[in-house]
Protein backbone atom coordinates (compact mmCIF):
# COMPACT_ATOMS: atom_id res chain seq x y z
CA UNK A 1 0.00 0.00 0.00
CA UNK A 2 3.22 2.18 0.45
CA UNK A 3 3.97 2.38 -3.32
CA UNK A 4 1.89 4.32 -4.88
CA UNK A 5 2.85 7.02 -2.23
CA UNK A 6 6.72 6.72 -2.61
CA UNK A 7 5.56 6.95 -6.22
CA UNK A 8 3.86 10.15 -6.08
CA UNK A 9 6.68 11.58 -3.76
CA UNK A 10 9.12 11.14 -6.13
CA UNK A 11 6.97 12.44 -8.85
CA UNK A 12 7.00 15.72 -6.67
CA UNK A 13 11.03 15.98 -6.29
CA UNK A 14 11.07 15.28 -10.03
CA UNK A 15 9.09 18.10 -10.80
CA UNK A 16 10.72 20.03 -7.99
CA UNK A 17 14.30 20.03 -9.24
CA UNK A 18 16.30 23.32 -9.83
CA UNK A 19 17.28 22.70 -13.51
CA UNK A 20 15.18 22.16 -16.46
CA UNK A 21 16.42 22.01 -20.14
CA UNK A 22 14.08 22.46 -23.15
CA UNK A 23 15.61 21.90 -26.57
CA UNK A 24 15.63 24.36 -29.25
CA UNK A 25 15.50 23.32 -32.87
CA UNK A 26 19.13 21.89 -32.13
CA UNK A 27 20.47 24.04 -29.22
CA UNK A 28 19.17 23.60 -25.85
CA UNK A 29 17.35 25.77 -23.45
CA UNK A 30 18.17 25.16 -19.65
CA UNK A 31 16.92 27.38 -16.11
CA UNK A 32 18.76 27.61 -13.08
CA UNK A 33 17.31 29.04 -10.08
CA UNK A 34 19.48 30.91 -7.69
CA UNK A 35 22.13 29.79 -5.92
CA UNK A 36 21.78 26.59 -7.82
CA UNK A 37 24.92 26.21 -9.70
CA UNK A 38 28.10 27.37 -8.32
CA UNK A 39 26.65 29.84 -6.13
CA UNK A 40 24.69 31.69 -9.12
CA UNK A 41 23.97 34.83 -7.70
CA UNK A 42 20.85 35.39 -10.15
CA UNK A 43 18.49 32.70 -11.19
CA UNK A 44 18.69 33.02 -15.53
CA UNK A 45 17.84 31.06 -18.09
CA UNK A 46 20.62 29.55 -20.14
CA UNK A 47 20.77 28.86 -24.09
CA UNK A 48 23.46 27.01 -25.61
CA UNK A 49 23.63 26.92 -29.50
CA UNK A 50 23.83 23.46 -31.88
CA UNK A 51 26.91 21.11 -31.40
CA UNK A 52 28.00 23.05 -28.27
CA UNK A 53 31.21 21.51 -27.59
CA UNK A 54 31.69 21.33 -24.15
CA UNK A 55 35.12 20.17 -23.75
CA UNK A 56 36.65 23.61 -23.70
CA UNK A 57 38.25 23.08 -26.76
CA UNK A 58 35.76 25.95 -28.39
CA UNK A 59 34.86 29.35 -27.61
CA UNK A 60 31.19 31.41 -28.36
CA UNK A 61 29.99 34.83 -28.44
CA UNK A 62 27.87 35.57 -25.50
CA UNK A 63 24.92 37.40 -25.50
CA UNK A 64 23.27 38.91 -21.83
CA UNK A 65 19.66 39.59 -22.39
CA UNK A 66 17.97 41.71 -19.40
CA UNK A 67 14.17 41.60 -19.16
CA UNK A 68 11.75 44.57 -18.44
CA UNK A 69 9.41 45.14 -15.30
CA UNK A 70 7.11 42.48 -16.63
CA UNK A 71 9.34 39.99 -16.00
CA UNK A 72 11.06 40.53 -12.29
CA UNK A 73 11.35 37.95 -9.68
CA UNK A 74 13.94 36.57 -6.88
CA UNK A 75 14.88 33.70 -9.89
CA UNK A 76 13.40 30.63 -7.82
CA UNK A 77 12.82 27.72 -10.10
CA UNK A 78 8.87 29.16 -10.82
CA UNK A 79 9.18 32.49 -11.39
CA UNK A 80 12.34 31.90 -13.95
CA UNK A 81 9.52 30.94 -16.42
CA UNK A 82 8.54 34.14 -16.76
CA UNK A 83 11.62 34.58 -18.76
CA UNK A 84 12.08 31.25 -20.45
CA UNK A 85 8.76 31.66 -22.00
CA UNK A 86 8.50 35.13 -23.04
CA UNK A 87 10.47 37.19 -25.91
CA UNK A 88 14.14 36.13 -26.87
CA UNK A 89 13.97 32.56 -24.75
CA UNK A 90 10.46 31.68 -26.04
CA UNK A 91 11.66 32.47 -29.51
CA UNK A 92 14.89 30.23 -28.93
CA UNK A 93 12.61 27.07 -28.59
CA UNK A 94 12.37 27.02 -31.96
CA UNK A 95 15.05 28.87 -34.08
CA UNK A 96 18.53 29.21 -33.10
CA UNK A 97 21.79 31.56 -33.31
CA UNK A 98 25.26 30.95 -32.72
CA UNK A 99 25.77 32.58 -29.39
CA UNK A 100 25.83 31.19 -25.67
CA UNK A 101 22.76 33.56 -24.40
CA UNK A 102 22.59 34.00 -20.58
CA UNK A 103 19.12 35.26 -19.91
CA UNK A 104 18.92 36.46 -15.71
CA UNK A 105 16.12 37.22 -13.64
CA UNK A 106 16.49 40.54 -11.59
CA UNK A 107 14.18 41.13 -8.52
CA UNK A 108 13.59 45.12 -9.12
CA UNK A 109 13.87 44.82 -12.81
CA UNK A 110 15.48 47.87 -13.37
CA UNK A 111 18.71 46.59 -12.74
CA UNK A 112 20.09 48.86 -10.01
CA UNK A 113 21.21 46.39 -7.45
CA UNK A 114 21.75 45.87 -3.69
CA UNK A 115 25.23 45.03 -3.37
CA UNK A 116 24.96 41.44 -3.86
CA UNK A 117 21.76 41.08 -6.71
CA UNK A 118 22.45 43.46 -9.46
CA UNK A 119 23.98 43.09 -13.25
CA UNK A 120 27.55 43.81 -12.43
CA UNK A 121 27.60 40.77 -9.79
CA UNK A 122 25.73 38.10 -12.85
CA UNK A 123 28.34 39.19 -15.24
CA UNK A 124 31.16 38.47 -12.40
CA UNK A 125 30.30 35.50 -11.99
CA UNK A 126 29.26 34.27 -15.45
CA UNK A 127 32.67 34.85 -16.45
CA UNK A 128 34.40 33.16 -14.15
CA UNK A 129 31.41 30.28 -14.43
CA UNK A 130 31.98 30.21 -18.27
CA UNK A 131 35.43 31.13 -18.33
CA UNK A 132 36.95 29.43 -21.44
CA UNK A 133 33.36 29.21 -23.31
CA UNK A 134 32.94 32.86 -23.56
CA UNK A 135 34.84 34.37 -26.36
CA UNK A 136 36.69 37.36 -24.65
CA UNK A 137 36.33 39.14 -27.71
CA UNK A 138 32.43 38.70 -27.95
CA UNK A 139 30.86 39.72 -25.19
CA UNK A 140 26.80 41.51 -26.34
CA UNK A 141 24.71 43.05 -23.91
CA UNK A 142 21.30 43.69 -24.44
CA UNK A 143 18.15 44.91 -22.80
CA UNK A 144 14.36 46.56 -23.16
CA UNK A 145 12.25 48.76 -21.05
CA UNK A 146 14.01 48.76 -17.49
CA UNK A 147 16.32 46.19 -18.23
CA UNK A 148 17.82 49.50 -20.39
CA UNK A 149 18.31 51.54 -17.61
CA UNK A 150 20.40 48.81 -16.30
CA UNK A 151 22.80 49.38 -19.16
CA UNK A 152 22.25 52.83 -18.95
CA UNK A 153 24.01 53.07 -15.27
CA UNK A 154 26.53 49.82 -16.90
CA UNK A 155 27.82 53.01 -19.51
CA UNK A 156 28.03 55.61 -16.44
CA UNK A 157 29.61 53.05 -14.44
CA UNK A 158 32.29 52.45 -16.76
CA UNK A 159 33.55 48.95 -14.95
CA UNK A 160 36.70 47.16 -16.29
CA UNK A 161 33.71 44.78 -16.76
CA UNK A 162 31.75 47.31 -18.61
CA UNK A 163 34.62 47.88 -20.87
CA UNK A 164 35.09 44.34 -21.88
CA UNK A 165 31.71 44.22 -23.60
CA UNK A 166 31.78 44.63 -27.62
CA UNK A 167 28.16 45.92 -28.55
CA UNK A 168 24.95 47.57 -26.14
CA UNK A 169 21.36 47.11 -27.50
CA UNK A 170 18.96 49.38 -26.22
CA UNK A 171 15.17 48.82 -26.68
CA UNK A 172 12.56 50.99 -25.86
CA UNK A 173 14.46 52.65 -23.44
CA UNK A 174 15.56 56.38 -21.34
CA UNK A 175 19.07 56.64 -21.74
CA UNK A 176 18.88 60.88 -21.11
CA UNK A 177 20.98 60.03 -17.72
CA UNK A 178 24.19 58.74 -20.05
CA UNK A 179 23.91 61.59 -22.70
CA UNK A 180 27.38 63.03 -20.44
CA UNK A 181 29.09 59.45 -20.76
CA UNK A 182 28.85 58.84 -24.49
CA UNK A 183 32.31 59.01 -24.88
CA UNK A 184 33.03 56.24 -23.33
CA UNK A 185 31.64 54.14 -26.13
CA UNK A 186 34.24 55.11 -28.22
CA UNK A 187 37.64 54.88 -25.44
CA UNK A 188 36.27 51.54 -25.13
CA UNK A 189 36.15 50.88 -29.16
CA UNK A 190 32.28 50.07 -28.38
CA UNK A 191 28.81 50.19 -30.51
CA UNK A 192 25.34 50.81 -29.82
CA UNK A 193 22.10 49.96 -31.74
CA UNK A 194 19.05 51.76 -30.57
CA UNK A 195 15.33 50.50 -31.28
CA UNK A 196 12.30 52.23 -29.93
CA UNK A 197 9.35 53.43 -30.99
CA UNK A 198 7.45 56.78 -32.30
CA UNK A 199 4.60 56.43 -30.38
CA UNK A 200 6.27 55.57 -26.68
CA UNK A 201 5.35 57.31 -23.92
CA UNK A 202 7.11 58.65 -20.52
CA UNK A 203 9.31 57.55 -19.04
CA UNK A 204 10.14 56.23 -22.20
CA UNK A 205 9.37 58.74 -25.27
CA UNK A 206 12.17 57.95 -28.07
CA UNK A 207 13.13 61.79 -27.09
CA UNK A 208 14.69 60.13 -24.19
CA UNK A 209 16.81 58.16 -25.86
CA UNK A 210 17.76 60.64 -28.58
CA UNK A 211 20.35 62.62 -27.08
CA UNK A 212 22.88 60.14 -25.81
CA UNK A 213 22.24 59.16 -30.03
CA UNK A 214 22.81 62.33 -30.67
CA UNK A 215 25.55 63.32 -28.88
CA UNK A 216 27.97 59.71 -29.86
CA UNK A 217 27.03 60.21 -33.65
CA UNK A 218 28.53 63.83 -33.69
CA UNK A 219 31.68 61.88 -32.09
CA UNK A 220 31.78 59.05 -34.17
CA UNK A 221 28.64 58.55 -36.78
CA UNK A 222 29.79 55.10 -37.05
CA UNK A 223 29.31 53.94 -33.06
CA UNK A 224 25.59 54.04 -33.17
CA UNK A 225 22.45 53.45 -34.80
CA UNK A 226 18.92 54.42 -34.17
CA UNK A 227 16.11 52.53 -35.63
CA UNK A 228 12.32 53.99 -34.82
CA UNK A 229 9.65 52.00 -36.07
CA UNK A 230 6.32 53.81 -37.29
CA UNK A 231 3.33 53.50 -34.75
CA UNK A 232 4.48 51.65 -32.32
CA UNK A 233 4.36 51.86 -28.44
CA UNK A 234 6.38 50.49 -26.19
CA UNK A 235 7.16 47.07 -27.41
CA UNK A 236 9.77 47.82 -30.11
CA UNK A 237 11.65 44.54 -28.86
CA UNK A 238 9.62 42.44 -30.32
CA UNK A 239 10.86 42.88 -33.70
CA UNK A 240 14.08 42.90 -32.77
CA UNK A 241 15.60 39.20 -31.87
CA UNK A 242 13.25 37.81 -34.60
CA UNK A 243 14.48 39.48 -37.59
CA UNK A 244 10.79 40.82 -38.42
CA UNK A 245 11.82 44.97 -37.77
CA UNK A 246 12.73 44.79 -41.36
CA UNK A 247 9.75 44.01 -42.36
CA UNK A 248 8.08 47.39 -40.58
CA UNK A 249 7.69 50.97 -41.60
CA UNK A 250 10.33 53.25 -39.75
CA UNK A 251 11.46 56.60 -39.61
CA UNK A 252 14.56 57.73 -42.19
CA UNK A 253 17.21 60.41 -42.68
CA UNK A 254 17.41 62.92 -40.30
CA UNK A 255 15.14 64.51 -38.39
CA UNK A 256 15.03 67.38 -36.16
CA UNK A 257 18.48 66.31 -35.66
CA UNK A 258 18.80 62.78 -34.95
CA UNK A 259 19.71 60.48 -38.26
CA UNK A 260 18.03 57.20 -37.61
CA UNK A 261 19.04 54.47 -39.16
CA UNK A 262 16.89 52.18 -41.66
CA UNK A 263 16.84 48.29 -40.99
CA UNK A 264 16.04 46.73 -43.80
CA UNK A 265 16.72 43.54 -46.23
CA UNK A 266 19.47 45.52 -48.24
CA UNK A 267 21.41 45.72 -44.40
CA UNK A 268 25.15 44.41 -44.85
CA UNK A 269 24.03 41.99 -41.85
CA UNK A 270 21.79 39.07 -42.71
CA UNK A 271 20.33 40.19 -38.86
CA UNK A 272 21.12 41.65 -35.16
CA UNK A 273 23.33 38.69 -34.36
CA UNK A 274 25.70 39.15 -37.27
CA UNK A 275 25.93 42.57 -36.43
CA UNK A 276 27.43 41.97 -32.75
CA UNK A 277 29.40 39.56 -34.05
CA UNK A 278 30.80 41.83 -37.14
CA UNK A 279 31.51 44.26 -34.23
CA UNK A 280 33.57 42.12 -31.70
CA UNK A 281 36.76 43.73 -30.05
CA UNK A 282 39.90 43.07 -28.57
CA UNK A 283 39.70 42.80 -24.83
CA UNK A 284 41.80 45.36 -22.44
CA UNK A 285 45.34 44.85 -22.97
CA UNK A 286 45.25 41.96 -25.28
CA UNK A 287 48.25 41.35 -27.44
CA UNK A 288 49.26 39.72 -30.42
CA UNK A 289 51.31 36.22 -30.28
CA UNK A 290 54.63 36.61 -28.61
CA UNK A 291 57.79 34.46 -27.22
CA UNK A 292 56.92 31.80 -29.70
CA UNK A 293 58.29 28.59 -28.47
CA UNK A 294 59.16 24.62 -29.46
CA UNK A 295 59.84 21.78 -26.72
CA UNK A 296 62.09 20.17 -28.76
CA UNK A 297 64.50 20.95 -31.76
CA UNK A 298 66.10 17.90 -32.27
CA UNK A 299 65.30 14.55 -33.68
CA UNK A 300 68.23 11.21 -34.25
CA UNK A 301 68.02 9.73 -37.82
CA UNK A 302 66.08 6.94 -38.63
CA UNK A 303 62.38 7.73 -37.25
CA UNK A 304 59.09 7.17 -39.19
CA UNK A 305 56.77 9.26 -40.64
CA UNK A 306 54.47 11.53 -38.39
CA UNK A 307 56.99 11.38 -35.84
CA UNK A 308 56.12 13.90 -33.39
CA UNK A 309 58.97 16.78 -33.32
CA UNK A 310 57.63 18.79 -30.21
CA UNK A 311 54.78 21.20 -29.47
CA UNK A 312 54.66 24.77 -30.48
CA UNK A 313 53.57 27.85 -27.36
CA UNK A 314 52.90 31.22 -27.53
CA UNK A 315 52.04 34.26 -25.40
CA UNK A 316 49.14 36.45 -26.07
CA UNK A 317 45.32 36.23 -26.45
CA UNK A 318 43.55 33.02 -26.90
CA UNK A 319 42.45 31.18 -28.95
CA UNK A 320 46.11 30.79 -30.51
CA UNK A 321 46.46 29.42 -34.17
CA UNK A 322 49.33 27.83 -35.66
CA UNK A 323 50.09 27.27 -39.36
CA UNK A 324 53.18 26.70 -41.19
CA UNK A 325 52.85 28.73 -44.57
CA UNK A 326 53.33 26.83 -47.44
CA UNK A 327 56.74 26.98 -49.61
CA UNK A 328 58.66 28.61 -47.10
CA UNK A 329 61.85 26.92 -45.60
CA UNK A 330 61.46 23.11 -45.68
CA UNK A 331 57.65 23.67 -44.36
CA UNK A 332 56.72 21.47 -47.13
CA UNK A 333 59.07 18.28 -44.98
CA UNK A 334 56.51 19.25 -41.82
CA UNK A 335 52.64 19.25 -40.48
CA UNK A 336 50.52 20.63 -37.61
CA UNK A 337 48.20 18.76 -35.94
CA UNK A 338 46.79 21.42 -33.29
CA UNK A 339 50.07 22.73 -31.71
CA UNK A 340 51.96 19.13 -32.51
CA UNK A 341 54.85 19.63 -34.57
CA UNK A 342 55.38 16.52 -36.69
CA UNK A 343 57.61 15.28 -39.70
CA UNK A 344 55.83 13.90 -42.71
CA UNK A 345 58.64 11.32 -43.81
CA UNK A 346 61.80 10.19 -42.68
CA UNK A 347 64.48 12.41 -42.86
CA UNK A 348 68.29 12.13 -43.65
CA UNK A 349 70.76 13.65 -41.04
CA UNK A 350 70.62 17.84 -41.39
CA UNK A 351 69.61 21.12 -40.32
CA UNK A 352 65.84 21.79 -41.17
CA UNK A 353 64.46 25.61 -40.99
CA UNK A 354 60.62 25.65 -40.25
CA UNK A 355 59.00 28.76 -40.43
CA UNK A 356 55.56 28.69 -37.93
CA UNK A 357 53.34 31.73 -37.82
CA UNK A 358 50.76 32.17 -34.69
CA UNK A 359 47.69 34.24 -34.98
CA UNK A 360 45.01 35.20 -32.86
CA UNK A 361 42.47 38.09 -33.23
CA UNK A 362 44.54 40.70 -32.33
CA UNK A 363 47.37 39.36 -35.04
CA UNK A 364 49.75 37.24 -36.36
CA UNK A 365 53.75 36.43 -35.34
CA UNK A 366 55.99 34.27 -37.66
CA UNK A 367 59.22 32.49 -35.81
CA UNK A 368 61.93 30.28 -37.96
CA UNK A 369 63.10 27.11 -36.02
CA UNK A 370 65.50 25.09 -37.15
CA UNK A 371 65.45 21.33 -36.80
CA UNK A 372 68.09 19.10 -36.29
CA UNK A 373 68.74 15.23 -37.26
CA UNK A 374 70.99 13.67 -35.73
CA UNK A 375 73.32 11.05 -37.21
CA UNK A 376 72.53 8.16 -35.11
CA UNK A 377 75.64 7.37 -32.97
CA UNK A 378 76.65 3.68 -33.31
CA UNK A 379 80.32 2.25 -31.88
CA UNK A 380 81.66 -1.02 -33.06
CA UNK A 381 83.27 -3.22 -30.58
CA UNK A 382 85.70 -5.78 -31.72
CA UNK A 383 87.51 -6.07 -34.67
CA UNK A 384 84.72 -5.20 -37.42
CA UNK A 385 86.02 -7.66 -40.07
CA UNK A 386 85.24 -10.48 -37.42
CA UNK A 387 82.05 -12.55 -37.27
CA UNK A 388 81.89 -11.52 -33.77
CA UNK A 389 81.78 -7.88 -34.03
CA UNK A 390 78.52 -5.81 -33.18
CA UNK A 391 76.85 -2.40 -33.46
CA UNK A 392 76.05 -0.46 -30.21
CA UNK A 393 73.40 2.54 -29.95
CA UNK A 394 71.14 4.15 -27.41
CA UNK A 395 67.40 4.68 -29.03
CA UNK A 396 64.65 6.50 -29.09
CA UNK A 397 66.68 10.08 -28.70
CA UNK A 398 64.91 12.50 -27.72
CA UNK A 399 63.18 10.10 -25.31
CA UNK A 400 59.41 10.29 -24.65
CA UNK A 401 58.37 8.34 -21.72
CA UNK A 402 60.61 6.53 -19.23
CA UNK A 403 61.99 3.03 -21.13
CA UNK A 404 65.58 3.64 -23.07
CA UNK A 405 66.14 1.17 -25.59
CA UNK A 406 70.16 -0.03 -25.85
CA UNK A 407 71.36 -2.43 -28.54
CA UNK A 408 75.14 -4.43 -26.64
CA UNK A 409 75.94 -6.00 -29.05
CA UNK A 410 76.21 -8.49 -26.19
CA UNK A 411 79.58 -7.00 -25.20
CA UNK A 412 78.37 -4.04 -22.98
CA UNK A 413 77.99 -4.81 -19.40
CA UNK A 414 77.11 -1.87 -17.62
CA UNK A 415 75.25 1.58 -18.66
CA UNK A 416 75.37 4.98 -16.95
CA UNK A 417 73.68 7.83 -16.90
CA UNK A 418 74.94 11.28 -16.10
CA UNK A 419 73.42 14.39 -16.13
CA UNK A 420 75.34 17.68 -17.56
CA UNK A 421 77.22 19.09 -14.15
CA UNK A 422 78.93 15.49 -14.30
CA UNK A 423 76.90 13.49 -11.54
CA UNK A 424 76.32 9.87 -12.13
CA UNK A 425 72.04 9.59 -11.79
CA UNK A 426 71.69 5.69 -12.65
CA UNK A 427 73.93 2.91 -13.25
CA UNK A 428 73.33 -1.13 -13.83
CA UNK A 429 75.47 -4.03 -14.34
CA UNK A 430 75.19 -7.49 -15.74
CA UNK A 431 71.65 -6.11 -17.56
CA UNK A 432 70.17 -9.07 -19.40
CA UNK A 433 69.22 -8.48 -22.84
CA UNK A 434 66.68 -9.68 -25.52
CA UNK A 435 67.36 -12.24 -27.62
CA UNK A 436 68.84 -9.47 -30.35
CA UNK A 437 70.81 -8.13 -27.72
CA UNK A 438 68.58 -5.02 -27.21
CA UNK A 439 67.83 -3.98 -23.16
CA UNK A 440 65.35 -1.97 -21.68
CA UNK A 441 66.26 0.49 -19.10
CA UNK A 442 63.72 2.34 -17.16
CA UNK A 443 64.79 5.76 -16.21
CA UNK A 444 61.47 6.55 -13.61
CA UNK A 445 60.19 9.92 -13.57
CA UNK A 446 63.80 11.47 -15.46
CA UNK A 447 62.59 15.25 -15.74
CA UNK A 448 63.35 16.58 -19.49
CA UNK A 449 66.75 17.87 -20.10
CA UNK A 450 69.75 17.00 -21.25
CA UNK A 451 71.72 13.93 -20.28
CA UNK A 452 74.75 11.41 -21.11
CA UNK A 453 74.40 7.43 -21.50
CA UNK A 454 77.52 5.94 -21.14
CA UNK A 455 78.10 2.32 -22.14
CA UNK A 456 80.87 0.22 -20.74
CA UNK A 457 82.67 -3.10 -21.83
CA UNK A 458 85.06 -4.76 -18.94
CA UNK A 459 84.86 -1.34 -17.22
CA UNK A 460 86.12 0.85 -20.04
CA UNK A 461 83.86 3.09 -21.70
CA UNK A 462 83.25 2.37 -25.40
CA UNK A 463 80.11 5.05 -26.19
CA UNK A 464 79.36 8.05 -24.84
CA UNK A 465 76.25 9.48 -26.26
CA UNK A 466 73.99 12.73 -25.65
CA UNK A 467 70.41 12.16 -24.96
CA UNK A 468 67.67 14.58 -25.25
CA UNK A 469 64.61 13.85 -22.73
CA UNK A 470 61.30 15.27 -23.32
CA UNK A 471 57.91 15.35 -21.47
Amino acid sequence: MLRPLVLLLWAAVLCCTVVQSAVAQKGTLTKYAIRTRNGNVKGYVEYLPPGFDNSGKTQYPVLYFLHGLGEKGWGSYEEIDKVLNTYLCQWLKTHDVPFVVLAPQDHSGYWTGDGTNDLQAFVAWASQEYKGIIQPTQQHLAGFSSGGYGIRDYIIANTPACRAFSTFTLMSTNLAAAVNDVKNIVDNDQYVWIFHGDKDINPNRMSEAEGFHNKLYALDSTRTRFTAFVDVAHASWIYVYNNEGKKRKQLTGTIDGTTFYPWTEADPDPDWYAWMIRHGKAPVNAKAPFALALSNHVLDEGFKADTLVGDLTADGLEPMAFALPAGTGDNDAFALAGNALTVRESLPPGTYTVVVKATNVIGATEKTFEITVNKKEEVIVGNEHSAGARAVAVYPNPLQGRVLSVRTGSVIDAIELVSTQGVTLYRTVEQSSSSDGIVSVDLGDLPAGIYVVRLFHRQAAVQQSRLVKTN
